[in-house]
């Protein structure tokens, strides 16, 4: 601690204290560990890190809560994070409303590591941290909702009659991962215009958001798939019929509220 300043190093000494009270070796992991939390945290955000491991220790005893006095820049790159992101658990009753008012019905919200839908239920990350101001997460969030219950809306996982069910169709490619993948990036251009059309506020929302993110780019063998999925008559059946047509293609980057598609889960909620 001889580096630090006096205000520092009585702060230091004066957790040590108090820590030792209930047990001195955690005192002395977090001691050991104070100089490099001095550098990577404010002090109210070491208290919060002093508190966290001092409640794994009261709750599952003494080398966990070392371990928790160890992780000192996984804790503070978490702290850092949750000045700007936002939690699926704060805000699930207003998007549940806001898909409920897109859909007619209501659609349950859930946290999962993938973003995708069942058609029943839409899956969303617990905790967004990818931009810099918490509203823009918000957004995201909100994007994402809107694509996953356009899926639902406008038949990305109804088989055409005649025609196979998306599972099946997926599955006579030599590679159905690549398949699914430019199956989704081919249903993503014509949702994004089925929305441009049919909600336009919204859909200005999700192209400022995918703006910050990333520019997504078409190759050139696209050209003709972009403007067929654009126009107001395509269905799904055109992005299956587009599948087999540019399947020995690259798969172009996802937009950043696109997720995965899950067409196994679809079919298992359907029928």
């Amino acid at each position: 601690l001889a580096g630090f300043s006096r205000e520092r190093k009585d702060f230091a000494l004066r957790w040590v204290d108090i820590i030792a009270k209930t047990n001195s070796e955690m005192a002395y992991q977090f001691a050991a560990r104070a100089p490099e939390a001095f550098r990577l945290m404010t002090p109210a955000t070491m208290e919060a890190w002093i508190i966290h491991a001092m409640d794994v220790y009261d709750n599952e005893g003494l080398y966990p809560g070392s371990s928790a006095f160890a992780q000192v820049e996984s804790f503070a790159t978490e702290a850092a994070e949750a000045t700007h992101s936002v939690a699926l658990e704060e805000h699930q009753h207003v998007l549940e409303l806001f898909v409920q008012g897109l859909a007619g019905r209501l659609l349950k919200l859930e946290a999962a590591a993938d973003i995708c839908t069942d058609t029943s239920v839409l899956f969303l990350p617990a905790r967004l941290t990818r931009f810099a101001e918490p509203q823009d997460n918000f957004r995201l969030y909100k994007a994402m909702v809107a694509h996953l219950w356009a899926q639902t809306w406008y038949g990305t996982f109804r088989a055409p009659a005649g025609e196979p069910p998306l599972t099946g169709l997926l599955s006579a490619f030599d590679d159905p991962g690549k398949a699914t993948r430019l199956f989704h990036a081919l249903e993503t251009v014509r949702l994004n215009a089925c929305l441009e059309r049919e909600l336009p506020c919204l859909s200005r929302d999700m192209w400022e958001i995918q703006d910050l993110a990333n520019e997504v780019r078409y190759p050139a063998t696209w050209k003709a798939a972009l403007s067929r999925l654009k126009n107001p008559a395509a269905t799904v059946s055109d992005s299956r019929a587009l599948l087999a047509t540019l399947y020995g293609t690259d798969v172009p980057a996802a937009f950043c509220y696109q997720g995965t598609l899950f067409p196994e889960r679809a079919q298992q909620a359907t029928q």
